[in-house]
């Protein structure tokens, strides 16, 4: 593991990793928009990071194992339900740090009595737009690095990479 501090914020439908020492982005989930180290981000690991529900892994996960056609449909109809829910729900996308700021955003108004209702409304929304970041770290390994000058094996960390060649984030606790 490492001991800088990475965010991974996303903008747009994109992903970027950034390093706080040196305050600027050093991955991309962007192919087109390459970042000075050049480390690919994988959409699917960033996801999982930042909490996007992989609705078809789910559904595989709930429904187990049935016959093949019943599957399939079972498979479709939770996949249908799911979409339902979410699009019922669309408006009520909230966190539990989303209602704190919201609390204290209307505190604030009240305490100070210098937010219109517009006001209040403006800021609460704003600070809930603002790109969310995820502390994250780059999951390394060590590999050989050939030998030193008493023939003994030399080994350095690397960030280590999925089979796309992505860099492989894990969020950190």
């Amino acid at each position: 593991m490492s001991n800088k501090e990475f965010f991974l914020i996303k903008k747009s439908n994109d992903y970027y990793l950034y390093d706080e020492s040196k305050n600027w982005a050093i991955g991309s989930s962007n192919d087109r928009q390459r970042t000075p180290n050049g480390h690919k981000l994988s959409v699917e690991n960033c996801n999982e990071i930042s909490g996007v529900v992989d609705v078809e892994k789910l559904a595989e996960e709930t429904i187990g194992e049935l016959f093949f056609e019943v599957k399939a449909l079972h498979i479709e109809l939770f996949k249908k339900g799911f979409n339902k829910a979410m699009e019922l729900n669309k408006d009520k996308l909230f966190n539990v740090e989303d209602l704190i700021k919201i609390f204290f955003i209307g505190r604030e108004s009240l305490d100070k009595a210098i937010f219109t209702v517009e006001e209040a409304r403006e800021k609460i929304f704003s600070s809930l737009q603002q790109p969310k970041e995820i502390e994250v770290e780059i999951e390394m390994e060590l590999v050989s690095d050939g030998l030193d000058e008493m023939a003994q094996p030399q080994h350095k960390k690397v960030p280590k990479l999925d089979e796309n060649g992505c860099v492989i984030l894990i969020k950190k606790i």
